[in-house]
């Protein structure tokens, strides 16, 4: 996937979503420096741009996802589950609060520790 995503970086040499898309897949794969090399080039192009070609999502949230992305591969951390995504919100280092959640049965867990404090 992220070979095609590449390819279709260098047909559209102006379009900054496969960079952005290429870059979450590199984060699932652990890849933390190909993954930031990816967002910083979709960052590069949305801010020469200033607008986005993929429409679904509004700019300031391809750019914020974008953001979000490159600060996460900064921690070499990317979540391997809904919970973990949701986790995720932070585009600047003073924005962390929290470690990021990683584990896919979070709520059973903390109900799991909860029980046992009884």
């Amino acid at each position: 996937i992220a070979a095609d995503l590449l390819r279709a970086s260098a047909l559209n040499p102006f379009v900054a979503e496969p960079h952005v898309v290429r870059a979450q897949v590199l984060m699932q794969q652990e890849k933390w420096g190909e993954a930031a090399d990816a967002a910083k080039s979709a960052l590069r192009m949305f801010y020469v741009w200033a607008t986005q070609w993929d429409n679904r999502m509004p700019f300031t949230a391809w750019v914020s996802w974008t953001r979000c992305i490159l600060l996460q591969s900064s921690y070499k951390e990317w979540p391997n589950s809904h919970g973990g995504l949701e986790s995720l919100g932070a585009v600047h280092p003073s924005q962390r609060f929290r470690v990021l959640n990683t584990d896919r049965n979070f709520g059973l867990k903390r109900k799991r520790e909860e029980d046992e404090q009884k």
